[in-house]
């Protein structure tokens, strides 16, 4: 049996993985009594699985040249189509849901960026959130499985700011089986075990906490994903209160760092954590945006001669040090306890300052979108280094060979992309001016799909959009800028080299 999957496209693999997936809203929609929605997801994972089986075996000897490529052109296969696919049994069971919204839900889904319609849990409306946030969890786990098992070696998607440029074009060449999907499931054997695991450590701490249980499942699967898709409207409403949260924000950490997953088959912990960059950057954040949000709280309780008490500012430090972190992963969830004074709850400068975590967003090889954590610390390294040598052009700087690949070629690269990344949220937001939304409203559309961080959709308290009052255009070009943020800019920009079209296959 592994000996035939191996021979399967990495597009037919996914299909049948979110076929078999979709029999678990299926058994919750039988033992809550809707009938329609049990069948309407039987049928189709049925039939997807068996097309998905059979176009398997006919494509079983197709030749591929073994470049990273054709895995790229894949992905790309699987945000334009999959979501068609995960749409049918709403489509089928609930008309009245809508075509485009059904679609626009799944992708949102697939990419971990969680702008959804469903704003409760009555009735059918937990199963779809159930369905949503199974598809987040696959798709963030399918995101780190293509991160190491073509990323990675190929030295694109973040990590081309640490590979050693002089190598020449041994990134070409991403191991054995290409033609096939050997090293998907080799990386597959690696990373599902510990993303299980993980998953199901902290829906049990929510449960401990006092959470319902199917209510921890979706909040596990949607911290693990940074999806951000909840059975709440705020974690007021939790069960598990400050103490679920604790639980969350250790798992959230982990999107900070690509250490903390597996890397090239072996198990790759950090010795000292003060030594990766992606977490030394992060810790620095989060400490200025608690300060810049516990500063608020002082001049708002200055502005009404009302000094906060201790409990209050200690409530304060905690929620800020949540919610940057949930933005900053692309998660976008608040604390329960995030506040900034009653002078402020009308005004975009909190907002604003959300907008910007989001869009930094996490580490390379994690669920997080964004720029990424080590392109900032690239960044950051790199201008260092230029005023350094603007005040003493005979300086050295000492920070050993790796150091200096981070600050040179790792810089050039973070700044190209930053320029592309920067380009793509100006083109998203001129398509959204030009179906009618306002400047404010482009922006906050552009950057919320761009970074996939939805929440983003109505952190500015003036400017809120919502996505089940948009049309169909605003869930085409909130998609594609959805995929362009996920698959990131110099991955796509890889697929238009003249030699993916004019290389002659082996």
């Amino acid at each position: 049996m592994l000996e035939t999957l191996r021979k399967f496209p990495f597009f037919i693999l996914v299909v049948m993985a979110f076929s078999v997936a979709m029999l678990f809203p299926a058994l919750l929609a039988a033992q809550y009594g809707y009938v329609v929605l049990l069948q309407s997801f039987l049928r189709t994972a049925f039939i997807t699985f068996i097309l998905a089986t059979s176009i398997g075996i006919l494509s079983m000897d197709r030749k591929l040249r073994g470049d990273y490529r054709d895995h790229i052109a894949s992905l790309l296969i699987v945000y334009l189509l999959l979501p068609f696919i995960l749409a049918l049994p709403i489509i089928q069971a609930l008309p009245g849901f809508g075509f485009w919204p059904s679609v626009y839900e799944m992708l949102s889904s697939l990419t971990t960026t969680g702008a959804s319609f469903i704003l409760d849990t009555k009735g059918v409306n937990l199963i779809l959130l159930v369905y949503t946030s199974l598809v987040a969890w696959m798709g963030a786990f399918l995101i780190v499985l293509i991160a190491f098992a073509i990323f990675e070696p190929a030295q694109i998607g973040g990590f081309e700011l640490v590979a050693d440029l002089s190598s020449g074009h041994a990134a070409r060449s991403v191991g054995g089986g290409l033609g096939h999907s050997d090293r998907f499931l080799h990386y597959f054997r690696l990373l599902a075990p510990p993303y299980v695991i993980a998953t199901a450590f902290l829906a049990l701490s929510l449960v401990m906490s006092g959470e319902r249980f199917l209510f921890a499942i979706i909040q596990s699967w949607s911290v693990l994903s940074t999806s951000g898709l909840s059975p709440y409207v705020g974690l007021g409403e939790s069960g598990a209160h400050g103490i679920g949260e604790f639980f969350m924000l250790i798992f959230l950490i982990g999107s900070f760092s690509r250490l903390y997953w597996l890397r090239s088959g072996q198990m790759k912990w950090p010795k000292n954590i003060s030594h990766d960059p992606e977490m030394r950057i992060s810790t620095l954040i989060v400490i200025l945006s608690t300060l810049f949000f516990f500063l608020l709280l002082l001049v708002d309780g200055l502005l009404r001669s009302e000094i906060p008490n201790a409990i209050i500012m200690l409530e304060n430090i905690w929620g800020s040090i949540f919610t940057t972190i949930s933005f900053l992963s692309s998660h976008g969830v608040k604390s329960e306890f995030w506040q900034y004074g009653s002078h402020f709850e009308n005004i975009v400068l909190p907002g604003v300052f959300l907008l910007g975590l989001s869009v930094m967003g996490g580490g390379v090889a994690t669920t997080a979108g964004g720029i990424k954590l080590l392109r900032i610390y690239a960044l950051f390294r790199l201008s260092q280094r230029e005023v350094s040598r603007l005040i003493d052009p005979n300086s050295i700087a000492a920070s050993g060979k790796a150091g200096r690949r981070l600050r040179r070629n790792g810089g050039v690269n973070a700044f190209v992309f930053l320029m592309l990344f920067i380009v793509g949220i100006s083109t998203s937001a001129l398509a959204f001016s030009f179906i009618g939304l306002g400047f404010e409203e482009s922006i906050l559309a552009a950057i919320a799909s761009a970074s996939n961080c939805g929440p983003v959709f109505t952190v500015l308290p003036h400017h809120k959009i919502l996505v089940a009052d948009m049309d169909m255009w605003f869930y085409i070009i909130s998609g594609l800028t959805m995929i362009f943020g996920r698959v990131e800019v110099l991955v796509l920009i890889s697929l238009f080299n003249p030699s993916f079209w004019l290389e002659e296959r082996r």
